[in-house]
């Protein structure tokens, strides 16, 4: 070890499971080894979170000194830097320009929080970086809940030219310049496009340059983050871009539910062909009673002038509810209703919709809990699903049942299943299921979905693997043998 200061650095988590330390001190020389592995560096995160390795501010600059300007790391790929602006703690934003970083070998930038509304970060980082390698960045991400103040990222933004990714969501700030989507449309390299910002009401303002038909020459994907509540945004009202949009994001209030229809309407002419995502969400979770679902009555609309490949239901949403309606018998008309679109309307010339093929209800999608047996009724309701992600409950429902139910009269083309398990662990329990129970949930699995080729279990929140991780991983091992088993004898 080298010693240049006084500070003992952990300098970074160079490889899983391995850390270097290292002594600065006054000699002002880094030596041969730090320079060895500081060259492997490929991935560094400077983050507010809690984390085994961090570098304090002055040790950056310690070693940016002893370098006499060269980048601390040379071959730096990627750089995540998530900050909140705290007086006094952790990593201050005039260091970031003691990092030098390299020209050549960047290419995915990752900036969030609420330290972005600071000046210096676009003056002092952000500017230089995009006047001394404009090109050579190819993925940009700046993100921000809250309100920005200065100059934001508007100006800087569109002037790195080689982006292939970029996605800008800044909901808060209404300060965006006029001109700011089109000058995107004219970066040539662009392919992938997430945008989350508005003009104040939602409107684009007036004195908006007229859009050219040349902007966004390569836009392969475009996301577009609605947060008008009652209907379209118009802050990306450009019909280069419009024409783009492959997946769509629409924020609920409670003002939301009779814009649907109104919404999908005006979708559909602009973004029928290539929108394929669609995700409904609830900003802001409220876990009071009155608390409701996504149901097929909000789904409907946007089957009905669209032909998505996914549908993402996110968080519940306020709804009157009658009070015999469950999560199972919502879930049962969710997939009728995409069952259903398969077949054409009467009196509509209108084709059958054919490419839905995966839906995702995450876990605050529920009020109430999904027994694991129903798991046979997607099977058997919309046979064609591929893709599925859904939370369920393992603990609810009779074990005898899963062994009797049989596979429906067309077989689930399901190939990819991730769930979450609202099964409580017990404390000190060394699993959650018998060995007969095990094997009972993985021939019910193969049952249901003859097909299945992955089985992902998710945890539920944060946090380190829980037993259930485990527990499903050997569910999924016994299906895949019981499916080998019966592909082989069928044979």
């Amino acid at each position: 070890m080298c010693v240049l200061s006084a500070y003992i650095v952990n300098v970074v988590l160079l490889m899983p499971c391995i850390s270097q330390e290292f002594h600065v001190g006054a000699e002002k020389t880094l030596g041969h080894r730090f320079a060895y592995y500081a060259k492997r560096v490929r991935i560094l995160e400077i983050t507010v979170l809690a984390r085994a390795l961090s570098i304090s501010g002055p040790s950056y600059e310690e070693f940016s000194s002893a370098l006499a300007g060269s980048p601390i790391f040379p071959a730096l790929e990627t750089l995540h830097v998530a900050l909140r602006q705290i007086p006094g703690r952790g990593f201050v934003l005039k260091t970031l320009p003691q990092l030098k970083l390299p020209n050549t070998s960047l290419k995915t930038l990752t900036l969030e929080g609420s330290a972005l509304r600071e000046e210096e970060f676009y003056f002092g980082f952000l500017k230089p970086l995009a006047q001394s390698a404009p090109s050579q960045l190819k993925e940009l991400t700046v993100k921000c809940g809250s309100t920005l103040e200065g100059p934001g990222p508007w100006g800087v933004i569109p002037t790195f030219q080689g982006l292939v990714s970029l996605s800008v969501c800044l909901p808060g700030c209404e300060d965006v310049p006029i001109d700011f989507v089109e000058r995107l449309g004219e970066i040539p390299t662009l392919r992938e496009l997430t945008l989350d910002i508005h003009f104040p009401h939602h409107k684009r303002p007036i004195g908006s340059r007229p859009s050219q038909e040349a902007l966004f020459p390569s836009l392969k994907y475009f996301t577009l983050i609605n947060r008008f509540p009652t209907g379209l945004c118009e802050c990306f009202s450009v019909p280069s871009l419009l024409t783009h949009l492959t997946s769509f994001i629409f924020n609920f209030t409670y003002d939301t539910n009779d814009a649907l229809s109104l919404v999908a309407e005006r979708l559909g002419p602009i973004s029928r062909a290539t929108l394929k995502r669609i995700e409904l969400m609830l900003p802001t979770p409220d876990y009071t009673p009155n608390t409701g679902l996504f149901t097929d009555e909000d789904v409907y609309p946007f089957l009905e002038h669209l032909d998505p490949e996914e549908i993402v239901l996110t968080q519940g949403k306020h709804l009157a509810l009658s009070s015999d309606m469950d999560a199972v018998s919502t879930l049962h008309d969710l997939l009728r209703v995409l069952h259903d679109r398969r077949q054409p309307t009467q009196g509509s010339t209108n084709p059958p919709r054919t490419r839905l093929h995966t839906l995702r209800l995450t876990p605050d999608w529920w009020q109430g809990s999904i027994p694991l047996i129903r798991l046979g009724d997607v099977a058997r309701i919309c046979p064609e699903l591929q893709h599925l992600t859904i939370t369920i409950d393992s603990a609810a429902g009779s074990w005898p049942e899963l062994d009797a139910v049989k596979s429906g009269p067309v077989p689930s083309q399901l190939r990819s299943l991730e769930i979450s398990d609202m099964r409580p662990v017990a404390p000190g329990s060394a699993r959650l299921f018998t060995t007969e129970e095990y094997k009972t949930v993985a021939r019910f699995l193969d049952t249901c979905f003859p097909n299945l080729v992955e089985l992902k279990f998710k945890e539920r929140g944060f946090g380190p693997p829980t037993q259930r991780s485990e527990d499903w991983a050997m569910i999924d091992h016994l299906r895949s043998l019981y499916q080998e088993l019966r592909l082989r004898f069928s044979s």
